[in-house]
């Protein structure tokens, strides 16, 4: 193998590297159920702080949510804390609690925590032990007092519609009017604020999205996974791990923003994100959550006026069509990085293999087939140029060991070497450097795409989306990579072809804990690569010089 060849897959190895790296018991909403309950005990884990900073004005430094010139807060109408409110359809079962207008659970029905058709479903809101809920609100200036652990009056709890309202001491009615449209794992929230007639104000209203969604985890043999930070900001999709994510501030057209790990998206759009801003707020300690405060332009609240806010929310599956359904340009969070176009093209291929086969570790090897013999022209001509530089060996020796002292006419010989025989030593790179952005497109379709997430394959693979339990496929892959690496044409030195051979060592190690659907495409990979060199041997034959220059210079 030459020292192209060598920079070549070391390269891969490199980017490979670095690419992947108890509450009282609900009330169940139904159409003919609108009579408010009261006097039910309180939730547990509600009396929370504020968060502990809040937006300024662009550019500023976080501050507290201020808090207006009003009465005391003891001459305010007091409301209970009441059983959460419940609403279910076939993909989403939410429950709305009056402490703080806020959403309580948002559970994914056809998304199971752990695989296995019994697992329970998975929980976009986990409580314990921050006990955080995404949706709290603050006014940020004069106005109404309001923060993440106030309670609320239910006024109505229609499937379609839960209002929630309260008034504070100087007379502010603020209203949290929740509208699921759950089929696309949406619901829009409207704060509408009512200044009464002898108070007045300014100030921003303040959205907070907490993050529960799964850590980032790292490691030298696993693909990078886990939560990152999310903003699409003027069209352009920011993304960056939650540790460095922190202090991060988007000053405006912020259209979208919250947490994402690889499979789940929890955002919250604005309803006029020209002058909203986004800012992600360190946790206040271990056990407490990251936030993403969204927070709205400069508003003036007079005498007798409704001031009125909307947002939407996304809690579900980074799913391409399904994102697309749900709107405000949510599907940009499906992000591939470099190789976008192509890693979405794959996973189409992939969906219409499974749709026809039923099965998703069948969908990877057919458009792994699809790929190679695609890219059969380039991996000829690779080989061909291969070919010719293993020829080229004895005499590229013979230069070595002649002009071992004298570098420069080392450089000079091989160059004139290379010229005799009309052979291009980067010839044999440069077809696998084109095919590398299509490999790790579908490298990267296969790690993100929530249809892998549990899927079976068959026999001992029960979930696509984890590591081979028994480690058969990685052990497999390395051996038949051994195997391929013996078969390819090497111009380089006995020294230099035995270092190689630890590189099917490492790449076994890496794969041990990758997903097992990742696995597979490899391993489908290299088997068909060791037909596709056995094809070639036969063709070509064996080593030989080329072309009638040789032939003039022998």
């Amino acid at each position: 193998m030459d020292k192209d060849m060598i920079i070549g897959i070391s390269l891969i190895a490199l980017i490979l590297l670095i690419w992947f790296m108890p509450s009282e018991k609900p009330e169940t909403v139904t159409p003919a159920d609108t009579a408010e309950s009261t006097g039910a005990p309180p939730l547990t884990g509600e009396t929370t702080p504020t968060p502990t900073a809040m937006v300024g004005t662009a550019g500023d430094e976080p501050t507290a949510p201020a808090t207006p010139d009003a009465a005391p807060v003891a001459s305010a109408p007091s409301y209970p804390p009441q059983p959460p409110v419940t609403v279910k359809s076939d993909t989403v079962e939410v429950q709305f609690t009056n402490v703080g207008a806020r959403i309580a659970s948002w559970k994914l029905m056809q998304y199971n925590a752990e695989a296995g058709p019994d697992g329970e479903p998975v929980e976009m809101i986990a409580t314990a032990p921050m006990g955080k809920l995404p949706l709290a609100t603050y006014w940020v200036g004069a106005g109404p007092q309001l923060s993440e652990n106030l309670n609320y009056r239910i006024v109505s709890r229609d499937p379609n519609r839960v209002v929630f309202e309260r008034e504070d001491a100087a007379g502010f009615i603020v209203r949290k009017i929740y509208t699921p449209d759950l089929a696309n794992y949406t619901v829009k929230l409207t704060v509408e604020i009512e200044t009464p007639a002898g108070q007045a104000g300014q100030g921003r209203l303040s959205v907070v999205n907490y993050h529960e969604l799964e850590k980032t985890e790292k490691g030298m043999f696993k693909p990078p996974k886990g939560a990152h930070h999310l903003a699409y900001v003027a069209g352009s999709l920011e993304s960056q791990f939650l540790e460095k994510a922190i202090g991060e501030t988007y000053a405006a057209n912020v259209l979208w923003a919250g947490f994402s790990d690889v499979y789940f998206l929890s955002v919250v759009a604005p309803g006029t994100p020209d002058n909203t801003q986004d800012q992600v707020v360190a946790p206040a300690g271990e056990n407490s959550p990251m936030s993403s405060v969204l927070t709205t332009g400069d508003t003036p609240l007079t005498p007798g006026s409704k001031a009125s806010f909307d947002f939407a929310t996304y809690m579900g599956p980074k799913k391409e069509e399904t994102l697309i359904a749900a709107g405000h340009n949510f599907d940009a969070a499906l992000d591939f990085g470099w190789f976008t176009v192509i890693s979405k093209l794959l996973v189409r291929v992939l969906a219409f293999f499974h749709q026809v086969f039923g099965n998703w570790g069948v969908a990877i090897i057919l458009t792994t087939l699809i790929i190679k013999t695609l890219l059969l022209p380039l991996t000829q001509k690779s080989y061909k140029s291969m070919q010719e530089m293993s020829a080229l060996q004895p005499k590229m020796k013979e230069i070595r060991e002649k002009y071992a002292d004298d570098r420069e006419k080392m450089n000079q010989e091989t160059m004139a070497l290379y010229k005799a025989h009309g052979v291009n030593p980067a010839a044999g790179c440069v077809p696998m450097l084109l095919q590398l952005p299509i490999f790790l497109a579908f490298y990267r379709a296969l790690y993100g795409t929530i249809e892998l997430r549990h899927a079976p394959f068959g026999l001992w693979i029960h979930d696509l989306s984890a590591p081979d339990p028994l480690y058969i496929t990685p052990i497999i892959m390395g051996v038949t990579m051994l195997v391929n690496q013996l078969m390819t044409p090497s111009a380089a030195d006995p020294t230099q072809q035995k270092i190689m051979l630890i590189m099917p060592v490492m790449f076994t190690f890496f794969f041990l804990n990758f997903p097992s659907g990742l696995v597979i495409y490899w391993l489908v990979n290299n088997i068909l690569t060791i037909i596709q060199q056995y094809y070639l041997r036969k063709k070509h034959g064996g080593p030989t010089l080329p072309g009638k220059k040789a032939e003039a210079a022998a």
